[in-house]
C-alpha cells in the first residue's frame, strides 16, 4: 500500500513540544484514528462481496473479508508519532489474492491448474482515493486538540 509523510505541520509541532507528553500521546492517538477511519472507509467501499439470489430475493452470500476490515493505531514511545496499519488481519492473504489475481490448483498429489482468477483491484485505488483525505483528517484533528489544549491552558 502507500506510504504517507505529513509535513508542513511545524507551527503544530512546536505548540505540541510545549505541551505535557501524555497530551501529545493522546492528540497523536486521536489524529491518527481520524487517519484511519478515512482509510478504513474509502477501503469498505471499496472491498468486493458475493451476492446471490434467493428465491427472488439478492442476498448477500459473501462479506468475509468487508468482516475483517481492520486498523490498529501505534504510538511511538518517544512522542514522535506513529504507524497506522490498516487491513483484514488472518484474511489479508485472501485480500492480496483478490486484488492480483491468482491461479487455481487442485490439491496433492497432482496440482493441475485448473483455472485463473482474475485481477480485482481495490486495495490500491482505495489507498489512492483516501491518501490526501487521510492526510488532511490527521492534521485537521491533530490542529483541533492543539487549539482545545491551548484554551484550557
Amino acid at each position: 500500500m502507500r506510504e504517507s509523510r505529513v509535513e508542513g505541520l511545524e507551527e503544530t509541532l512546536s505548540m505540541l513540544d510545549g505541551l505535557p507528553k501524555a497530551l501529545v500521546l493522546g492528540g497523536y492517538n486521536k489524529a491518527f484514528h481520524a487517519a484511519a477511519g478515512v482509510i478504513e472507509r474509502e477501503l469498505d467501499a471499496r472491498v468486493p462481496i458475493r451476492l446471490e439470489y434467493e428465491g427472488k430475493d439478492l442476498m448477500v452470500a459473501g462479506g468475509a473479508l468487508k468482516g475483517a476490515l481492520m486498523f490498529i493505531v501505534t504510538l511511538d514511545s518517544n512522542y514522535r508519532g506513529g504507524i497506522v496499519a490498516v487491513g483484514f488481519g488472518k484474511l489479508g492473504y485472501i485480500a492480496n489474492f483478490v486484488e492480483y489475481g491468482h491461479r487455481m490448483v487442485t490439491h496433492k498429489p497432482g496440482l493441475k491448474e485448473v483455472g485463473f482468477v482474475p485481477a480485482y483491484p481495490f486495495m490500491r485505488p482505495a489507498a489512492d482515493a483516501a491518501h490526501e483525505p487521510s492526510v488532511d483528517a490527521f492534521a485537521r484533528s491533530l490542529a483541533g486538540t492543539v487549539r482545545e489544549l491551548n484554551h484550557k491552558a
